[in-house]
């Protein structure tokens, strides 16, 4: 599917930040010199194509009382496409891939506390048979950035701050009233038509305005991250996406990762739990998306060359098993459960 210099304009507006006003799509179109009907219309038709995924807002789970971890599993080989349907019926599993690895799948797994997400981890161990897995939980963000680098766009350096929070003014759970988390779930998928936000406050027989302040609150508070397009990184070219595990010193941490996140290819990067009775040492997490394979491994030889880490994995994904919209109202309003 051939993306068009159009495509690529409106694509590259509308991954960095979806306008918070009365006619999104109108701004829009100022800014790229259209009218408002053009860019509905090619909204539209890459939305229909699946290069668009959804317009929703980008949650920060942990603001909503959340616990997420990230789960790399060793299943035999002749068993994986079963294990990973089991995997895949909790909901609270949102990215479920097959990597080049021993630990050869790896998943998200969120859960409404510390210790349903133990149960949950016990369970899958329970229903696959499989006890040789790793539960990997964030110790440090330091970058989640769902804009991809659109190929026929410059290549510039991204100039990331390493992401800070404490500086986010606090919004309890007991802030959260019932307003809040039906906004939550509407703004998980908001529609394209002129007036979304208009749509929504109709729904909730709330006012625009209202809607607009109760926003603002969440991105002040950092419970919404931004509102932005997801695209489908396999529609724009981007065909190749690796996950680089790297063994960091503390003393060294701070460089690296000032390095890694100057990189637009480097879309995640995180910092997190090892088991060294395990073998596993590997406390900085990178993600790295390319056009080619070659590509993948000419940004990961830079960083080589540049940081000279030694101690390393490339896991390359084979397979995507899921990729599916995080329901936080549903995990908020009734708990998290399995959908079996």
């Amino acid at each position: 599917m051939a993306i068009t210099s159009l495509d690529i304009k409106i694509l590259d507006t509308l991954q960095q930040e979806f306008s918070v006003c009365h006619q999104p799509f109108k701004t829009l179109s100022t800014n790229l010199g259209l009218t408002e009907d053009e860019v509905l219309n090619q909204v539209l038709s890459l939305k229909e194509q699946g290069v668009i995924r959804r317009i929703s807002a980008l949650f920060n789970s942990s603001k909503l009382g959340m616990v997420t971890t990230l789960v790399a599993m060793k299943a035999p080989g002749d068993r994986i496409d079963s294990i990973a349907d089991i995997i895949n019926e909790y909901t609270g599993v949102t990215h479920h891939y097959e990597r080049d690895n021993d630990y050869n799948l790896w998943f998200t797994l969120m859960a409404s506390s510390k210790e349903e997400l133990t149960r949950f981890i016990d369970e899958i161990k329970e229903k696959t048979g499989v006890n040789t897995l790793l539960n990997l939980p964030t110790l440090r963000r330091f970058k989640v950035d769902t804009t991809f680098w659109i190929p026929g766009t410059p290549l510039k350096q991204d100039t990331v701050e390493i992401i800070n929070e404490t500086n986010l003014e606090k919004y309890d759970d007991r802030d959260i009233d019932e307003t809040d988390k039906k906004i939550f779930k509407e703004l998980e998928t908001l529609s394209v038509v002129i007036h979304p936000y208009k749509l929504i406050a109709d729904r909730l027989k709330i006012t625009e305005d209202d809607l607009f302040q109760r926003i603002f609150t969440y991105k002040k508070s950092g419970i919404i991250r931004k509102i932005r397009a997801v695209l489908d990184h396999y529609k724009i070219g981007l065909a190749e996406n690796v996950l680089v595990v790297f063994k960091v010193s503390p003393q060294s941490m701070p460089e690296i990762v000032n390095l890694l996140i100057s990189y637009p290819q480097v879309t995640h990067c995180y910092e997190r739990q090892t088991y060294p009775a395990q073998g596993w040492e590997y406390n900085l997490f990178a993600m790295i998306h390319g056009q080619t394979k070659q590509e993948c491994e000419g940004i990961i030889s830079l960083i080589l060359e540049k940081t000279g880490l030694l101690e390393y994995k490339k896991l390359y994904t084979k397979r995507e098993f899921k990729k599916a919209n995080p329901r936080y109202f549903e995990y908020i309003s009734s708990g998290l459960q399995s959908s079996h």
